[in-house]
């Protein structure tokens, strides 16, 4: 007998969801997704088991090699152990990636949901990431460890759209460190980077030659730090608001070194009303308008 055909997904039926929020890969077209691992891992990392499904599937060992997805496929990774992903910046695991592909969910499902970072624990995570299009997802962690994220983005050159929110108010030494760098395409950024005590390096390079950032995230701290800013936005060519509110004078440190470099020549800075800094020890534009935080709009 000839078997009934396999009947049509009912429509009236959700499609099914997984049961944590956890770091997905969505593909337009063809795609596929793969890791590279980068240097020798201690006996600690190199037992460090990660698994994925596809389409809310059967969770299968993965051993990093290239995943081929169709178009609307949805690749699910996750790790149930919490060791780390990377090292150093020589020792680390990196996705590799062709067609093109957009991010979304918990980047926590790499070490079981632990909140608690190790340093390096997600650098070049996405390094050279050219497919990716679009990573909007969550790095819910609030106290960070040093290098934590640094380079995760790096020269992500078809990158549009990031986190929405980077919530740490709790910083370390470098780690946020070019995070962004050479993200050419990149123009989404959070709202504001909250933390109120800056730390050696933590945003060195950040922002580093996104081309299409309009507006950088609000800066609230009031004292800087040796490398905080330095080199952030330098390259920002679109680059037309800021908000940073310190009132350290920029002069006594190394605190700002090219953060502003050829960003757009007209703009608006807005500072705090205690600032006694000038435009020229900031770096700010000669065109760019210069005004205090609670300057009335006119």
């Amino acid at each position: 007998d000839v078997p009934d055909p396999k009947p049509d997904p009912d429509p009236d039926q959700p499609t099914p969801t997984p049961d944590k929020d956890y770091l997905c890969f969505t593909s337009t077209g063809d795609s596929t997704v793969g890791m590279t691992q980068y240097g020798t891992p201690t006996n600690v990392s190199k037992r460090k088991v990660i698994q994925y499904n596809i389409n809310n599937g059967q969770w299968q060992t993965w051993d990093l090699s290239a995943v081929t997805l169709a178009d609307g496929d949805k690749m699910y990774v996750k790790s149930d152990d919490t060791m780390p992903m990377s090292e150093s910046t020589t020792i680390c695991k990196v996705f590799t990636m062709t067609g093109s592909i957009v991010a979304s969910g918990n980047i926590l499902s790499l070490v079981n949901f632990n909140t608690i970072l190790e340093d390096y624990a997600f650098v070049f995570l996405f390094h050279n990431c050219t497919s990716l299009t679009a990573a909007t997802v969550k790095l819910p962690s609030t106290i960070l460890t040093e290098y934590c994220y640094a380079g995760m983005f790096n020269k992500c050159t078809s990158l549009t759209d990031g986190p929405q929110e980077l919530p740490a108010t709790t910083l370390a030494k470098y780690c946020y460190n070019n995070m962004f760098y050479g993200c050419t395409s990149f123009s989404g950024r959070p709202e504001i980077l909250p933390a109120t005590t800056l730390v050696e390096g933590c945003y060195y390079g950040m922002f580093y030659h996104c081309e299409k950032l309009g507006t950088a995230p609000s800066l609230p701290a009031t004292e800087l730090v040796n490398n905080c800013y330095v080199g952030m936005f330098e390259g920002c060519s679109s680059l037309r608001f800021i908000e940073a509110l310190f009132t350290t004078d920029p002069t006594t440190g190394t605190y700002l070194t090219n953060w502003l470099k050829n960003i757009k020549l007209t703009g608006e800075f807005i500072r705090n009303d205690n600032a006694t800094w000038n435009r020229d020890d900031v770096g700010i534009p000669y065109n760019w308008k210069v005004l205090k935080q609670h300057d009335p709009i006119v």
